[in-house]
């Protein structure tokens, strides 16, 4: 039903009274003597509220009372805290017994809802709104005309009709318990005007290369990371992603084609899930401008090396080992250069990337040579290296007093503002 059926005369001459004298009726049949007499004593506080003006019966179910009388609480205060909560802490108390809520059987009433917002007095209804797991599609309807930061955050099911509805929203929209989306639902949200924020959502690639086209969408773990396989089609439509940072950390392989078009999007692309990169695909890879990221597993040959040095823009790995060969190789990388996981460096790898054009970030290199030190102290950038002291003080002492080595975290923070720049974390 639409919000139109609210105000017609059919809904207004059918609507039921609270019925308390039924509440207080199914309350005497509780067994327990001291349960019983709280019950009745809430019943009788529950009736003190003036609710009748407001909330009706609709029939709902008690699984559909139980969010709405959150959104009740919240609205009866009219922004009073202390009315709201003393409501809210008696609903509670009575949801312990579902047959008495429903016995009562109210619900919110739709028409003063929808005044209460067209009226710009929804602030007293955010929080609540929030909570709701379940939300009709008419009463979404009347959210929709609320223009500003709408916090569906409770849902975990949206409809094709409820997304049809929300395309229509103007301002901040958060989804953030969503766990799936359609393809139908993804077409309408693409229509929305303003921010769409999603935690652990689900979509397919038709979904996702849909939303890619909206502009302004913010996920938890980052747009794309529920893919798990991508199509050179899906690919190519991402590239026109515009928020700065794609991440398709779901990814364990891709194609030379697929990797040809995400070298084309301007922002930094995540790609943690791979665990290997075929020369081909390295250097398509390489034609990127921005952040690139690889995460744990991934193996790096001497020609894949030699293909990502190509690469302008930062390059970031996280490596159990690595040979002095690939060391030789990323150091022609211009752009900062993050490797974690790497806890020595030789004294020819630190050599070669003595000659690297950047930042670098060796945070977690604990055996360092004195000579290996007196190497890479040449590098002419910002170089992060913070567990030297206490397994290689020798070369902790050659490079403690080196102006552009940050040693510990707080010299990282002093260092890099006199450097001026900004690294992005793996």
């Amino acid at each position: 039903m639409g919000a139109d059926f609210y105000s017609s005369e059919l809904y207004w001459n059918n609507l039921k009274p609270l019925d308390f004298a039924k509440a207080r009726r199914v309350a005497e049949s509780i067994d327990d003597s001291e349960e019983k007499e709280k019950v009745l004593s809430l019943i009788d506080t529950f009736e003190g509220y003036d609710l009748e003006g407001n909330f009706y019966h609709r029939g709902g179910s008690v699984k559909e009372i139980g969010p709405i009388s959150v959104l009740i609480a919240a609205y009866q205060g009219y922004g009073d805290p202390s009315e709201s909560n003393s409501l809210m802490t008696d609903i509670n108390e009575l949801s312990e017994h579902s047959e008495i809520l429903n016995a009562i059987g109210f619900t919110l009433n739709p028409k003063e809802l929808y005044n209460n917002i067209s009226e710009k007095r929804i602030a007293p209804l955010t929080q609540a709104i929030s909570k709701l797991t379940a939300i009709p599609d008419d009463v979404i309807e009347i959210l929709s005309g609320y223009e500003g930061h709408l916090n569906l955050n409770g849902l975990v099911d949206l409809s094709d009709r409820a997304a049809e509805i929300l395309s229509n929203h103007q301002g901040f929209l958060s989804l953030w318990d969503l766990t799936e989306l359609s393809d139908t639902a993804a077409e309408s949200l693409s229509k929305h005007q303003g921010t769409i924020s999603f935690g652990n959502v689900m979509m397919s690639q038709i979904a996702t290369a849909v939303l890619a086209d909206h502009g302004d969408i913010l996920c938890f773990n980052g747009f794309g990371s529920w893919l798990t396989a991508l199509t050179d089609e899906t690919a190519a439509s991402l590239v026109n992603y515009k928020n700065d940072e794609l991440s398709l950390t779901g990814l364990t392989e891709i194609s030379e084609k697929t990797a040809h078009s995400l070298s084309k999007y301007k922002g930094s692309l995540l790609l943690n899930g791979l665990t290997h990169l075929s020369d081909p695909v390295a250097e398509a890879l390489s034609a990127h401008q921005g952040f690139l990221q690889f995460d744990e597993g991934l193996t790096l040959t001497d020609q894949v090396a030699e293909n990502l040095s190509k690469h302008i823009g930062g390059l970031c790995f996280f490596l159990r080992e690595i040979t002095d060969s690939v060391a030789l190789r990323l150091s022609k990388i211009e752009g900062d250069l993050l490797i974690y996981g790497l806890s020595e460096l030789t004294d020819s790898a630190a050599e070669s990337f003595s000659f690297h054009r950047g930042e670098l970030i060796l945070d977690q290199i604990e055996v360092l040579s004195e000579k290996g030190a007196d190497a890479i102290s040449h590098h002419n950038g910002l170089v992060r290296m913070f567990n030297l002291e206490s397994k290689s003080p020798k070369a902790w002492e050659v490079l403690q007093n080196r102006e552009n080595f940050a040693l510990s975290e707080q010299e990282a923070r002093e260092k890099r503002s006199m450097y001026g720049v900004v690294v992005i974390e793996c």
